[in-house]
C-alpha cells in the first residue's frame, strides 16, 4: 500500500508523507508501473522543490519520503498540487493499492 499525505494550511500545503510500496503481484522490481509512476512523481516533486530551496526536515529514504515546505508559496503548491493529480489519477487505475489524505495542519 501506498499512503500520500497532504497537510496544508487554508492558502498553502505544508508538509508532504509519502510512504509504503507498490506490491511485487504488480510486478518485480524494475517491472513494476506503479512503482515507477509514483517514484517519477514524487522525485520530480522533491527535486524541484529542493532546487528552489523550499524545504526542510526531509527524510528520504527506501518507502519513504517526508517533508515540510519552509515557505510556502505559489512555485510549492503548484508543484504539490501536479504531485497530486497524478497521484489521483495512479489511484483510479490502482485503488486498492493507494491512499490519498489531504488535511489541514492543526490536525483535522
Amino acid at each position: 500500500m501506498i499512503s500520500l499525505r497532504l497537510l496544508k494550511t487554508k492558502e498553502r500545503y505544508t508538509s508532504l508523507s509519502l510512504l509504503g510500496h507498490a506490491p511485487t503481484s504488480l510486478g518485480k522490481m524494475g517491472e513494476n508501473l506503479l512503482c515507477a509512476g509514483v517514484s517519477a512523481l514524487s522525485q520530480s516533486c522533491f527535486l524541484y522543490l529542493q532546487k528552489k530551496e523550499l524545504l526542510r526536515e526531509v527524510t528520504w529514504q527506501k518507502g519513504k519520503l517526508e517533508f515540510e515546505i519552509s515557505s510556502p508559496c505559489l512555485e510549492s503548491e503548484v508543484a504539490l498540487d501536479i504531485l497530486l493529480t497524478g497521484m489521483q489519477d495512479l489511484k483510479k487505475q490502482y485503488p486498492e493499492w493507494i491512499d490519498i489524505y489531504i488535511g489541514e495542519e492543526n490536525g483535522t
